[in-house]
């Protein structure tokens, strides 16, 4: 991927979402998207965190026929995860090493997922634990270790995204989020110790939507559709553009995007109004 991109949100679009059809047809899929997105970092990064993000991507790969059982937590999730940290990191000009930690966040972020919701944070410790082995295994160092569980945990919807955009002052909730963190993922104080992590949650959080919201509305569409399968239930376009809602006012999905999330928008509200006259 380009180290910088000056064109439209549209154009962004056909490109982040060529690639990730692109790799829906590679079998080692996590290495080649790490490789892609990741190498030329390790000259200006942390070595330790170019191995562990290799070892990780090739124990996914290896894992492919259980993590791929599910419709939506699976590989491909992971790869457009990948992707879109690569693209928004290169939007706002990550230096190398936060670039690293970034996309190595974007791989882990899922990692040993049950494929269903369930209590708050338990998926992402789950992913948090995981991982750990093969951080320590890499000599990544434990400040690393601590601000990736940090970027994983935020990637949590009900408690960790809400806390990671208002530590990053992303949204108007800011002045209303407890000075505490959620008792469940204390490592998100992180967040409000730091100002360049909370930006990096921040994007994490943002590339864990932009597939679903932001590119074309064919491409969210059928992510739509995964999730359904995933969760074994109808869901509805009413329930896309409720989403869809939340999402309009969250960082650079809801500025530079934003033209691609009023498309989808529109073309929610066109079905729902087809079906309504049906």
């Amino acid at each position: 991927m380009s180290t910088t991109f000056t064109g439209s949100a549209e154009e962004a679009a056909h490109v982040l979402t060529e690639l990730m059809s692109a790799m829906a047809r590679v079998p080692l899929k996590l290495s080649a998207t790490w490789h892609t997105t990741a190498a030329h970092l390790q000259a200006d990064g942390c070595p330790a965190v170019a191995r562990a993000g290799t070892r990780i991507a090739q124990w996914i790969d290896q894992q492919a026929r259980q993590i791929d059982r599910h419709a939506y937590h699976n590989r491909q999730h992971v790869c457009e995860v990948m992707l879109a940290a690569a693209f928004l990191g290169r939007l706002h000009r990550l230096a190398a090493p936060q670039l690293q930690l970034l996309l190595l966040a974007a791989l882990v972020h899922d990692l040993d997922h049950p494929g269903r919701p369930g209590p708050h944070f338990a998926a992402e410790r789950r992913a948090v634990l995981r991982a750990q082995p093969f951080l320590q295994g890499a000599g990544v160092p434990p400040k690393a270790q601590q601000q990736l569980a940090a970027l994983v945990l935020a990637t949590e919807p009900n408690e960790g995204v809400p806390w990671a955009l208002a530590a990053g002052a992303a949204t108007p909730q800011a002045s209303s989020t407890p000075s505490a963190a959620p008792p469940a993922a204390p490592e998100l104080q992180l967040l409000r110790e730091d100002a360049a992590l909370a930006r990096l949650a921040c994007l994490l959080c943002e590339a864990d939507i932009l597939p679903s919201v932001g590119l074309t509305p064919a491409y969210a569409l059928a992510l739509h559709a995964r999730l359904a399968a995933e969760w074994g239930r109808v869901l509805a376009p009413s329930d896309k553009l409720s989403f869809v809602e939340r999402t309009l006012a969250q960082g650079t999905v809801g500025a530079f995007f934003l033209p691609n999330v009023q498309r989808l928008r529109q073309a929610l509200l066109t079905d729902l109004a087809h079906h309504a006259v049906a």
